[in-house]
């Protein structure tokens, strides 16, 4: 099963997914990474370039692809989960974990345009909140350290497999 790690922008999916995937020899894939080396520019660029709705389309792409991938640990962009289809495709073979960090620990960035200030991280916030609990297997507080999410995270997979 694939360790699937959703959140909003800045919640540390992609720093929790790689070392996550080290601990526990599994391969790692982002999203956007993924994205970026497909169409040779980075999320932020696209989406400046062709728009949201071109962004949409190729994360549904590379989130098809991936949900084929067994065993792998897999960080997902803040926004995947706007599409039901990306969330019924991963949950085909993964088990989904929300990392839910507080919004006053959420930081804007100028690499994540729909995000870079504090007022649209808000709204994103505010729109995908919800979203995150539906499409979840499992919440996991990201408030703590890089250390505690990881020890969480791995608690419960070793709780799964155990079952």
């Amino acid at each position: 099963t694939n360790i699937v790690l959703i959140g909003m922008p800045s919640a540390g999916k992609t720093t929790i997914g790689r070392q996550l995937a080290g601990q526990l020899s599994r391969p790692f894939f982002d999203t956007d990474e993924q994205i970026a080396a497909r169409y040779g520019k980075k999320p932020a660029q696209l989406i400046c370039e062709r728009g949201e709705a071109f962004f949409r389309v190729a994360e549904e792409e590379v989130v098809a692809s991936l949900s084929a991938e067994t065993g792998a640990v897999i960080a997902c962009g803040g926004g995947t989960v706007l599409k039901e289809e990306n969330v019924r495709r991963l949950k085909q073979n993964g088990r989904l974990f929300w990392l839910d960090r507080p919004f006053s620990l959420l930081s804007p960035s100028p690499d994540t345009p729909l995000t870079d200030t504090q007022e649209k991280m808000r709204i994103c916030y505010t729109e995908r909140l919800p979203l995150f609990q539906k499409a979840c297997d499992k919440r996991i507080d990201a408030s703590g350290s890089l250390r505690d999410t990881l020890d969480l995270i791995r608690k419960d997979v070793a709780c799964e497999t155990r079952h």
